[in-house]
């Protein structure tokens, strides 16, 4: 990523400087000055063709193929009125020219300063947009040179039978033919570049189906736990409950029973009491009352222990239904967040489910234009080869006179301005579009 970052900025800033350096070569007063603009006009487009090739695109290319236009005019407006009568218009031009190059070169700048988004969506968005961008400013660019060519032989044939061929018309005609062949091979490395980015898009949606199929299996596996779990603790639960059920009626039974047997041997007691045994066993000298009255306070001491245990006993039973009741409110509110986990995950795979709809939509969406790219590139190709043809027949014919030439090339200057200028209006509708499958 850093490697592309630092190529795309050493791009740009050689964009900008050939702008720069046609434009100043324009306001030099020198006979070399159209050289000199028209070479660093086709560095600039060499230039813009490399950033082009670039992974993602670029959205700022019809801005720059604009002011480069403009560059183009101001040449042939020096070509065209000549001398010093058009070096006001020139500097006038080249002003408007460098605070447009500016902002473009702030905007752009600005544009590559931002952080590249994370998300794999977003990327295959934006390498989209990029490729229809692309495609456009390649169409423009090659139906504009595909229409000077057109234009350039239809003057030849119709112009220059009755005087001879000019050396400096036959080189002009010859670079533009090289420069066209040069244009060429860098559309096909670029539809090179394109066709592997597609291959690695493609890749990436694989692994990322792969990477999905991986997260919907442990979904199943982790909702296949929480249900087990679920019906573990809920068997724990009723098995603790029916325990306290049962525990408790058994406890309180046997506690019972104890009563009554100390019930019994106490009314026994009393019986025995009442048959004046003590009373007898005092009249015949074998028991004082002192020794009555302690038998009687052993019995209460015997008795009040024995509540007391009982007590002790129905507090335990109180405490031990209390903890039973904690883990069921405990094992209660365990259940709700397991549930309330298991609706989470779910949601998380139906929003992963949509995400690779979206992603299959788009990957489709780059299939067709792909393909839509290729046939466009091949019949620009077919277009340019066949362009060239007759450029090299026009070489053996004749030249026009040099100011219909310069009439002819500036009507041919005009036409391309206007046919970027279109597609650049077009290029901004399609910008305003929302991407296909968002």
């Amino acid at each position: 990523m850093g490697d592309e970052e630092a190529r795309r900025r050493d791009i740009a800033a050689r964009i900008g400087a050939a702008i720069r350096d046609a434009q100043y070569a324009l306001t030099v007063n020198s006979p070399q000055r159209v050289p000199n603009a028209m070479s660093e006009s086709h560095a600039a487009l060499v230039a813009l063709s490399e950033y082009l090739a670039l992974p993602n695109g670029v959205p700022k290319a019809a801005a720059v193929a604009k002011r480069i236009a403009k560059v183009w005019r101001s040449i042939m407006a020096l070509l065209h009125h000549g001398g010093s009568a058009a070096a006001s218009t020139t500097q006038c031009d080249t002003a408007d020219l460098h605070d447009e190059l500016t902002g473009h070169e702030r905007s752009m700048l600005h544009f590559l300063d931002e952080a590249a988004d994370d998300s794999e969506l977003q990327r295959l968005r934006e390498k989209l947009a990029g490729l229809q961008e692309e495609r456009d400013g390649v169409a423009a660019l090659l139906h504009g040179a595909q229409q000077e060519l057109a234009t350039l032989k239809a003057s030849i044939d119709s112009q220059t039978r009755d005087s001879p061929p000019s050396t400096a018309e036959l080189e002009r005609v010859r670079n533009e033919n090289n420069n066209l062949r040069e244009l060429l091979q860098e559309e096909v490395l670029k539809a090179t570049a394109l066709a592997e980015s597609l291959s690695e898009s493609n890749a990436q949606l694989h692994q990322m189906r792969l990477t999905n199929a991986a997260m919907e299996a442990s979904l199943e596996q982790h909702r296949s736990d929480l249900k087990e779990k679920e019906r573990e603790l809920a068997a724990a639960v009723r098995a603790a409950s029916r325990a306290a059920v049962l525990a408790s009626p058994a406890t309180d039974t046997d506690e019972l029973e104890a009563l009554h047997l100390q019930v019994k041997l106490l009314r026994q007691a009393l019986r025995e009491c009442s048959n004046n045994s003590d009373a007898a066993e005092i009249k015949a000298g074998k028991k004082t009352l002192v020794d009555v009255e302690y038998e009687h306070q052993e019995q209460l001491l015997a008795m009040k222990e024995t509540l007391e245990a009982q007590c002790k006993r129905e507090s335990n039973l109180t405490q031990h239904i209390e903890n039973l009741k904690k883990f069921i409110v405990e094992t209660e509110n365990e259940l709700a967040h397991a549930r309330q986990r298991a609706e989470e995950a779910e949601r998380v795979s139906q929003e992963t489910h949509g995400t690779v709809e979206r992603l299959a939509t788009l990957e489709a969406a780059l299939e067709h234009e792909r393909a839509q790219h290729a046939d466009e590139v091949e019949s620009l190709r077919v277009a340019l080869e066949h362009a060239r043809q007759r450029a090299e027949e026009a070489e053996r014919v004749p030249q026009e006179t040099h100011d219909t030439a310069e009439q002819r090339h500036g009507e041919q200057l005009a036409t391309l301005e206007a046919a970027l200028e279109h597609e650049r209006a077009q290029h901004a509708d399609a910008v305003e579009k929302p991407p296909c499958g968002a």
